[in-house]
């Protein structure tokens, strides 16, 4: 690897570590008001919504303060999320 260069971590697993963390370091008020604010989540339904791996997402464009715009890498009219971590956006 190269100055400059990160080595890839896969998203669940830099989430498992962050949970583990705070499992060990929270204090059992945080942890619980943490529950309760989950909990509230999963009641609004919001999750059935959510894309999941696998599921089309709508193409769309970001534009940056430099007048340019974000766009998928494919630059398809469709993104599949993979599960297998994020490619590096384009800007043009």
């Amino acid at each position: 690897m190269t100055y400059g260069e990160s080595a890839y971590i896969p998203l669940q697993d830099t989430l498992s570590a962050k949970r583990a963390d705070f499992e060990a370091r929270a204090s059992d008020e945080k942890k619980r008001i943490y529950a309760e604010g989950i909990s509230a989540v999963e009641s609004s339904g919001i999750l059935r919504s959510a894309k999941q791996v696998g599921d089309t997402a709508v193409y769309f464009t970001l534009p940056v303060a430099s007048g340019a715009a974000i766009v998928p890498p494919s630059g398809n009219q469709a993104c599949t999320t993979s599960g297998a971590g994020p490619s590096l956006p384009q800007t043009v």
